[in-house]
């Protein structure tokens, strides 16, 4: 009789196979780059890293076990998306705050600040400035916007916003189409788990049939 241990490991390994068939991380980053939103690479790098096959945080299989039949039974499976550091927060759904979890978010203002200059954000052109001089009067100043004092500002409330209102405005449906390339990895690895237990209870059976004879 094939363990229950045993038949947990092989439809495990047959369904991160399928998984990385699919290419579900290169999708993710794919479409993080189509829109964008990949600057650094540290985001890129995190999702990378994640192994399904290895870790039971991305990949857990439950179930239940028939001792008479030799069988799984009531088999759960749950696959996390390979969001990676901070990929979550990009999603259209999954980044909303009412979905947040844990503490709130605290960006960086510095790494924001990176962030733009890799985005090549508010470099070119100019800003003005009010300032009321010593005699009461008022002056109106303009300075260049490649100042690295008037980013570093904008950098600030861009993560104070994104401190106080718990997510990100710009987000895009990446959960959509890997869900449903998660669902389509995980009914193949079923039906090759079938086939090949099949073959191996069939092998089995027809062991103990010969040492009976």
């Amino acid at each position: 009789m094939i363990s229950r241990q045993k038949q947990i490991q092989n439809l495990r390994t047959y369904i991160a196979k399928e998984i990385e068939e699919i290419r579900l991380k290169s999708t993710l980053i794919n479409r993080l780059k189509y829109n964008k939103q990949d600057v650094t690479g540290s985001l890129v790098n995190s999702i990378l890293a994640i192994n399904y096959n290895k870790s039971g945080k991305y990949l857990n299989i439950k179930s239940s076990f028939n001792k008479q039949a030799g069988l799984l039974e009531d088999i759960r499976v749950s696959v996390e998306l390979p969001w990676g550091e901070y990929g979550r927060k990009l999603d259209t759904v999954e980044g909303r705050a009412s979905n947040a979890k844990g503490k709130r978010m605290s960006p960086d203002k510095n790494k924001i600040f990176q962030w733009m200059d890799a985005k090549g954000l508010f470099k070119s052109g100019f800003y003005r400035q009010k300032k009321t001089l010593k005699n009461g009067a008022t002056r109106t100043y303009v300075y260049s916007s490649k100042r690295d004092s008037y980013r570093k500002g904008i950098a600030f409330r861009i993560a104070r916003k994104i401190q106080r209102e718990n997510e990100i405005k710009t987000r895009f449906a990446y959960s959509t189409e890997l869900n449903i390339k998660i669902e389509l990895a995980v009914l193949r690895g079923f039906e090759k788990f079938f086939d090949d237990f099949a073959l191996q209870y069939f092998e089995e059976y027809t062991l103990e049939l010969g040492k009976s004879l």
